[in-house]
């Protein structure tokens, strides 16, 4: 056998020695090379020192890739690395969304509750009827508040600056709340006053002293408002502020809260009580409307429960809300309201669905958690005496889940610092707002001593 003959012991067939150069071997549409004429002109330019390519445009997506520059002659023409018009429309839309920081990645935008399923029936009240109405249940929702100690602590800046997302919300345990502990003499006497008013609440007091501190706080507020509108250029403005006056009795342990602003214009009304929160380091105030038909949304604080898993306890209070028992219940007070009889099961509906849930961390002997939560939903109804009946039946049925324990209702725990409920002084937000000037809390440690319905 002659060694051509002989097989290769490689198994493949050596490669050739014949010359690889010129346009058949490269790539389609990387050369292109129709006759030896065009061949010459490419010889002749391989002298020529070649121009560096264009930066190419970066694109969703790359039909070919180019050979390294190793593998092509120097002038020799290149695809283009942008895909033409035509191309670009057959190509599928692969965008990603793209962040360049991680401060830019916003959080999912929160659950918004649904519109109301039908129009309810807006009854004409005068302030003071509508006030009155509120007045009527608000015995009835002052058993759900405790206070607890304050304390006080300045801070250099002037006027703390709104945070991103708005101040902290300021739970009221009911709508008449601005006006718990009144006297009805003064009641009567600022329902008299006519023109632009709103109220105003001191974080931090109590209204124990309010014999020495009405009178200081009444000039602190007055220096204030009449400070926010020189700043606005809204004119000079001396508005009066009346101070609050509790019950008569022997035996008075809680006192009002609340001050009475008037004689200055509607816009300035306006603007201070949009902006809600005003911190200086002389005094924090809150702004609020004289009389709002909104009404609370807080409606249950619940302990009992073995997790801190806010979703474990929203599905606990839907599956409790809309049991046929509990769910005919709702219906019949409902009934009782202003909501047309045919649209009773929508609105029922509505405020199952409208439940939201907050997880507040207490702590008790050792930093043993004790997890509470506070219950949130969207009455369907704008009188007072529905909103107070629902919450009262509400609070007597029992939240089960089958794994974390059963839930019941407790009485609301109020803030000293803000006056909200739903969160004790370690536990208020506000001392966390960038450059506060209020009130700050002593600790972030929570302790808390667990007490069942219907006993303070």
């Amino acid at each position: 056998m002659t060694a051509a003959a002989r097989t290769n012991p490689i198994g493949v067939r050596p490669p050739s020695k014949a010359n690889r150069n010129g346009p058949l071997h490269f790539p389609p549409n990387i050369l292109n090379v129709e006759d030896d004429e065009s061949m010459e002109l490419i010889n002749r330019d391989q002298d020529k020192t070649p121009s560096p390519p264009d930066t190419p445009t970066p694109t969703p997506r790359i039909d070919g890739i180019p050979l390294p520059s190793s593998l092509s002659p120097p002038n020799a023409k290149r695809r283009p690395l942008t895909p033409s018009s035509d191309e670009m429309e057959d190509l599928p839309d692969i965008r990603v969304p793209y962040s360049s920081s991680p401060e830019s990645i916003s959080s999912p935008p929160p659950r918004k509750n649904p519109p109301l399923p039908f129009s309810p029936i807006t009854i004409e009240t005068s302030d003071e009827d509508g006030l009155r109405a509120q007045l009527e249940v608000a015995e009835t929702n002052r058993t759900i508040v405790r206070n607890i100690a304050p304390t006080t602590t300045n801070n250099p800046q002037r006027f703390t600056p709104t945070p991103n997302g708005g101040f902290p919300a300021i739970h009221l345990p009911h709508a008449a709340a601005l006006l718990d502990f009144m006297s009805p003499s003064t009641i009567n006497a600022w329902l008299a006053v006519g023109g632009s008013k709103f109220l105003v609440r001191v974080f931090d007091y109590n209204g124990k002293e309010h014999e020495t501190m009405n009178a200081i706080l009444t000039q602190h507020i007055r220096n204030v408002v009449a400070e926010i509108m020189n700043e606005h250029n809204l004119g000079p403005v001396n508005p009066r502020v009346a101070p609050p006056s509790p019950t008569n009795g022997k035996n008075v342990k809680d006192f009002p809260k609340s001050f009475l602003v008037f004689d200055i214009p509607t816009e300035v009304t306006n603007m201070l009580v949009h902006q809600r929160i005003w911190s200086t380091p002389e005094i924090t105030i809150e702004a609020r409307p004289f009389l709002s038909h909104d009404l609370p949304t807080s409606f249950l604080c619940l302990n009992g429960f073995t997790t801190s898993d806010p979703g474990t306890v929203t599905r606990a209070v839907r599956d409790a809300w809309t049991a046929p028992e509990t769910l005919g219940q709702i219906v019949g007070i409902l009934e009782k309201s202003e909501i047309p009889l045919d649209r009773i099961y929508d609105a029922a509906t509505y405020l199952c669905d409208s439940i939201s849930v907050e997880f507040i961390d207490y702590k008790v002997a050792k930093a043993i958690s004790l997890p509470c939560f506070n219950i949130f939903a969207n009455c369907p109804s704008n009188q007072p005496k529905t909103w107070t009946s629902l919450r009262a039946k509400l609070m007597t049925i029992q939240y089960h889940t089958p794994l974390d324990g059963t839930g019941i209702a407790i009485p609301f725990t109020t803030c000293t610092l803000c006056h909200s409920i739903g969160h004790p002084n370690g536990l208020c937000k506000f001392p966390d707002t960038p450059s506060w000037n209020g009130p700050k809390h002593k600790n972030k440690v929570a302790k808390f001593s667990p007490k069942t319905r219907g006993k303070e």
